[in-house]
């Protein structure tokens, strides 16, 4: 089954009921990626230390981990979802506040790396509670094309977001660019409010995860993982790399501070030409069908590992701004395949909790490699370790791509919706 791009991105786009959705979906993210470009370049210039930005990839990841052990469910606010937004950018502007005070160095980091904990708290309870409602508010042979629109209007974020933050930060200064996220995150709470309103979906009830208990709904999300064979592969694959993708993450500000002398504006160049490759990458994506997407999922992990690598040896932004957009490329295609095939694949009312797990374990993996990462490029080149974390990113997605096949797993037929795990 093949989706064409046009139509089928298109009408997802121009869905009315959805519309408020991408709104959200692009607010949310490019208040997000201001927010996360802003605290680890910040936390770079203040201390001067990579092992402040692994901390602050530390407090990032903390978040999804407390929400994935939780289950989503239990955080949706009774009144709407649109409290998680509004709540995240009280907590942006608060910080502004503190920031605004003149702190020393050391104490402004900490207060940012508190911020990031409270922020992730909120984002992380929030990201996974949309894709599921996404899921019930959209037909099964429909969810492939409207998680591509949520790439699409994520990407756009993702693009938006970092150059903004770079221009700010470059002008202005932390205090105004963490005050001008806080507004983009707060306008984000009627577009979720609208979005809500016009789906007008029931909610899902809340009391069955409360009886079912902590460990009863990491059970449940296991057990529907391992109901099949691409979500449970591909989620092996992800969360490995995550393993190994703060090392890019701590590396950039590093090359971009001390090997490129770019500043802050070449910082957020570099992550908006990520979010300017994820456009083309959503196009891709949409026109693939789902055993394509499958296959793509593990080929775009091998595209990301040959980035690693090309920014390795990039002796200047230039060719470091091509590598991050072809990265970029890659990027939806990873989010589509997986998340399109957890809403096909699991019933509805697990969606949350399953991608609350992901969420969970691809942070966990990430905060223990943003401790790797920190001492890792505290004592070595950053160069060599770059390169070599992209070649295990490679050999990962191989190994990755092989169990699927053998598995069955790159087929559509394999993907029905089940009601629980086998």
């Amino acid at each position: 089954m093949s989706v064409a791009f046009a139509p089928a991105l298109g009408t997802a786009l121009r869905r009315p009921a959805l519309r408020p959705f991408w709104l959200a979906q692009f607010l949310v993210y490019l208040a997000q990626q201001a927010w996360q470009t802003l605290v680890l370049w910040a936390l770079l210039r203040l201390t001067g230390q990579a092992a402040w930005v692994a901390l602050g990839l530390v407090a990032q990841s903390v978040p999804a981990i407390v929400v994935g052990v939780v289950g989503p469910a239990r955080l949706r606010p009774p009144r709407g979802l649109f409290l998680l937004p509004l709540g995240a950018g009280v907590c942006l502007l608060a910080l502004a506040l503190v920031m605004a005070t003149g702190a020393p160095p050391t104490v402004a980091a900490s207060v940012l790396l508190a911020g990031a904990v409270a922020e992730g708290l909120l984002a992380a309870a929030q990201v996974p509670l949309l894709q599921a409602d996404l899921a019930r508010a959209v037909a099964p042979g429909s969810l492939a094309a409207a998680n591509a629109a949520m790439e699409f209007s994520s990407s756009v974020g993702g693009l938006a977001g970092p150059v903004l933050c770079g221009l700010a930060l470059a002008g202005p200064g932390i205090v105004a660019t963490l005050a001008g996220a806080a507004v983009v995150m707060v306008l984000a709470a009627p577009a979720v409010a609208a979005w809500q309103r016009r789906t007008a979906m029931p909610t899902l009830p809340r009391g069955g995860q409360r009886r079912a208990g902590v460990a009863g709904g990491l059970r449940t999300a296991a057990s529907h993982v391992r109901g099949d064979t691409f979500v449970r592969t591909a989620l092996a694959t992800r969360t490995v790399n995550n393993l190994l993708w703060p090392v890019l993450t701590v590396a950039l500000p590093l090359l971009v501070a001390d090997r490129w002398h770019a500043g802050a504006l070449g910082y957020g160049l570099l992550l908006g030409a990520r979010g300017l490759g994820g456009l083309v990458g959503t196009a891709l994506g949409a026109r693939l069908g789902s055993r394509g997407l499958a296959s793509a999922f593990f080929a775009a992990w091998v595209v990301e590992a040959m980035a690693f690598v090309g920014l390795a040896v990039s002796p200047q932004l230039s060719p470091a701004l091509l590598c991050t957009a072809v990265a970029g490329v890659a990027s939806p295609l990873i989010h589509v395949a997986l998340d399109s095939r957890i809403g096909r694949a699991v019933a509805e009312e697990a969606r949350g909790a399953v991608f609350g797990l992901q969420r969970m374990a691809m942070s966990a993996a990430g905060l223990a490699g943003s401790l790797g990462a920190g001492a890792a490029l505290g004592l070595l080149p950053v160069e060599p370790v770059l390169a070599a974390a992209g070649a295990a990113v490679a050999a990962c997605a191989v190994a990755g791509y092989g169990v699927a096949r053998r598995g069955g797993g790159l087929d559509e037929a394999a993907a029905g919706p089940v009601g629980g795990g086998r």
